[in-house]
């Protein structure tokens, strides 16, 4: 006999998903790496971001994309440090706001940590 999971689809608001975002940008600002249920649980939260960005882009389309946008400007928890590559790899977005996103990449790719080196190797692969 085949058996069928059923999954709850529950549809989410724009502001819904956005403060979902901001929720697993929390849990990635939390991580510690020496602790592997940390690490699992900011993979986790990476992923869900991901599935926002999608959602948001397909379901909101370019006024999504505005609103979401917004993330660019929240300091909180580096909100925009993972906002800007994240928009665009995913959102079909304004030439406006892919220059702000890259400023912002750029700017921490200056940085000389391992975050400054992770950006820059992504600019050279954007």
């Amino acid at each position: 006999m085949l058996y069928t999971r059923r999954v709850k689809i529950i549809k989410m608001t724009l502001p819904e998903l956005i403060t979902e975002y901001k929720d697993q940008v929390i849990i990635c600002s939390e991580i510690s790496y020496s602790d592997k249920q940390s690490v699992n649980k900011n993979n986790v939260a990476v992923k869900r971001m991901y599935e926002i960005i999608g959602i948001i882009n397909s379901q909101f389309g370019p006024d999504g994309v505005i609103e979401f946008s917004k993330l660019l400007n929240v300091k909180d928890n580096n909100t925009y440090i993972w906002a800007a590559p994240q928009l665009l790899e995913k959102m079909n977005s304004t030439q406006e706001i892919k220059e702000k996103a890259l400023r912002i990449i750029r700017e921490v790719a200056k940085e000389d940590n391992a975050r400054g080196i992770g950006f820059r190797h992504w600019l050279k692969q954007y």
